[in-house]
């Protein structure tokens, strides 16, 4: 009977190398992990900020889009919109329209000027300090600049009301004109 081979040192991997192998894939594992929760957080934030700036700029062309111009003879128009509501969740008569708003629309719930909205922009109320479960609040606000009777300056701001996005406010010109 043949003697017994001598071991050598490529018949298996050591405890330190085995050892040294789990901990180097537990650090990439735990390295992965941490990227797919950055991730999601950083795709959240960005749908969050998408959900306002469309909420925004919906309500923006909403107000641009109520009648304001000049009429025969270069006259203001008669029926330039000062009675449509947007509060509501479709535009109803009774409401602000394009006349000047409070200053201080923009920064507290000025009946008639906010409304509350779920996290994905559907209409859930428009009560003024009552925002409920909405996620966002949103605020308007019509300033004419003094001297310029054929200009609006039109504000819009939406606050996310879980602070995953700072608060987002546009502002448009508009100017009165034929037609």
């Amino acid at each position: 009977m043949p003697p017994p081979a001598a071991a050598t040192l490529d018949d298996g991997f050591t405890l330190v190398e085995v050892v040294v192998s789990i901990l180097l894939l537990a650090v990439l594992a735990g390295g992965t992990a941490s990227l797919l929760g950055a991730s999601a957080r950083t795709l959240a934030q960005a749908r969050t900020q998408s959900t306002a700036v469309r909420l925004a700029t919906s309500r923006m062309e909403q107000l641009r889009s109520l009648p304001w111009g000049f009429g025969a003879a270069s006259q203001p128009v008669a029926g330039a919109d000062t009675i449509t509501a947007l509060s509501q969740a479709s535009p109803t008569p009774g409401g602000q329209g394009l006349r000047p708003s409070p200053a201080s629309a923009l920064d507290t719930d000025v009946a008639g000027l906010v409304d509350h909205l779920d996290h994905d922009g559907r209409w859930v109320g428009n009560a003024p300090g009552d925002a409920g479960t909405a996620a966002f609040t949103r605020r308007w606000r019509v300033d004419a600049p003094a001297g310029l009777p054929d200009l609006l300056v039109i504000h819009v701001r939406v606050i996310d009301r879980r602070a995953r996005i700072e608060d987002l406010q546009l502002s448009t010109a508009r100017a009165r004109t034929a037609g």
